[in-house]
């Protein structure tokens, strides 16, 4: 008999089939904000295009496998800095530590996984660690990643090419503590493309600049920030090989706006995070959140406040301000629901962005971040809503479906159908009551005739 049988899990073969199922686009930018705004710390979130080719001699063993990390890359920043949990949620990015939490939105997207796509080797800085994951064993460490600290060991003294990369990014010095996280993804050139295990793939320069092309685009109408918690300055940067520094492409920045005051209390998305985070310690945090939802006299914050975004365009120096927002969003306290969202280990919450200036929007849904589903509204929908793995699709009732996926199915009808309307219904009336903006914009927010 042999006493080491029994289940055998490769990293790769489970990154293979994830990447299948999942949109190799301009999607990890989106993952990367999301990662960025579940820390709760984080108010900043930069994504750069590092065009530069670094020098490969100086570099720690295996040299070979390290130099084909040195070319141009994705890199991604935030300014919040890596937990212990952070770290460990990391290694098991295939089975997150969010899925169990109720203040997390990282069970409702692909995270990490997701930079896959560009690279073979990921690379995450934060505080005095250089860790890298890594499926293929380039690096040969035998356990699919390595951690190093780049501070107690002095990389930039005796590896200087190997920290080049980081060196000066965002601020970091590479010789002493760094408060923020850098996640790094070499491009996958058509060489490392025939070597690799789960993605045969190459992730060229071409397709970069054009995924940030297009995410420059996206970035005009600020909705990209419009549900996050924390997050409320997004950047987008790139450095040029041979350039001592890198260049601002553009910024879009959320603001409470001062076009209004509300004779309500105002409240945001964060308030309703903060009382999320409440339950973060607790064993069962749905059921304990449960608990809360249906006591008789419970009162969870509700989101109320005005915001708009400004996008600036450096090279030109164009600002483009978008159209104002009013959100609103409420947690449900029908026993019923929230039972069904324990369920399926989702946050009885939907909140909604209704356009009072300009034109009326197109609506579109979101589970944090901006989905491609319609929502034939002329606002948008946020909420914990489940969906495909690929993140493009609701699941919804059908009479093959069985198990989870009918539980699934069973609450985004719920939210859609019974919670939603009561929500809209809701904001409706609050600025019906609100005179200077239901003579002048009320029109934006009321559903079209079908």
């Amino acid at each position: 008999a042999d006493p080491a049988f029994g289940l055998k899990i490769s990293p790769a073969a489970i990154l293979r089939s994830l990447l299948q199922q999942y949109p190799s686009g301009g999607q990890f930018l989106l993952e990367a904000l999301q990662n960025a705004d579940d820390t709760g710390r984080a108010t900043k979130c930069c994504a750069m295009l590092d065009l530069r080719k670094h020098p490969a001699k100086r570099l720690r063993e295996p040299v070979a496998s390290r130099a084909t990390l040195q070319g141009e890359s994705v890199v991604f920043y935030d300014d919040a800095g890596f937990s212990e949990r952070d770290w460990r949620s990391l290694q098991f990015m295939c089975d997150s530590q969010k899925r169990h939490t109720v203040h997390e939105a990282g069970a409702f997207g692909m995270g990490s996984r997701s930079f896959f796509h560009i690279t073979d080797v990921l690379q995450v800085l934060s505080h005095s660690k250089l860790s890298s994951l890594d499926p293929d064993e380039l690096l040969g460490s035998g356990h699919f990643g390595e951690q190093t600290d780049f501070v107690e060991e002095q990389l930039l003294k005796k590896f200087p090419d190997e920290v080049a990369p980081f060196h000066g990014m965002f601020g970091c010095d590479m010789a002493k503590d760094f408060p923020g996280t850098i996640i790094r993804a070499s491009l996958r050139t058509p060489e490392r493309a025939k070597k690799c295990s789960f993605c045969s793939h190459p992730f060229d320069l071409s397709r970069a600049e054009r995924i940030f092309k297009e995410f420059e685009e996206v970035m005009t109408n600020g909705e990209v920030i419009l549900f996050l918690t924390c997050v409320r300055n997004v950047e987008l940067w790139q450095w040029n090989d041979g350039e001592k520094s890198p260049t601002l492409i553009a910024r879009t920045m959320l603001g409470v706006s001062s076009g209004h005051r509300l004779s309500a209390q105002m409240s945001s998305p964060r308030e309703m995070r903060t009382y999320l985070e409440q339950f973060k310690t607790s064993e069962d945090p749905f059921r304990d959140l449960q608990r809360d939802l249906t006591k008789p006299d419970t009162k969870p914050p509700k989101i109320l406040d005005i915001v708009d975004m400004e996008t600036e365009f450096a090279s030109t120096g164009r600002k483009v301000k978008s159209r104002r927002w009013l959100r609103f969003g409420a947690f449900c306290t029908d026993p019923e629901t929230v039972r069904l969202g324990v369920s399926c280990s989702s946050v009885p919450i939907v909140t909604l962005a209704l356009p009072i200036s300009g034109e009326a929007a197109e609506g579109r849904v979101f589970t944090l971040l901006p989905l491609p589903l319609p929502t034939g509204l002329p606002g948008h929908i946020n909420a914990c809503f489940r969906l495909h793995d690929n993140r493009r699709a609701l699941w919804r009732l059908t009479k093959d479906l069985e198990g989870e996926h009918r539980i699934w199915s069973s609450w985004n009808e719920r939210l859609l159908t019974t919670f939603l309307p009561t929500v809209y219904a809701e904001a409706l009336t609050f600025l019906a009551s609100a005179s200077d903006m239901a003579t002048e914009y009320g029109h934006c927010a009321w559903p079209k005739e079908a």
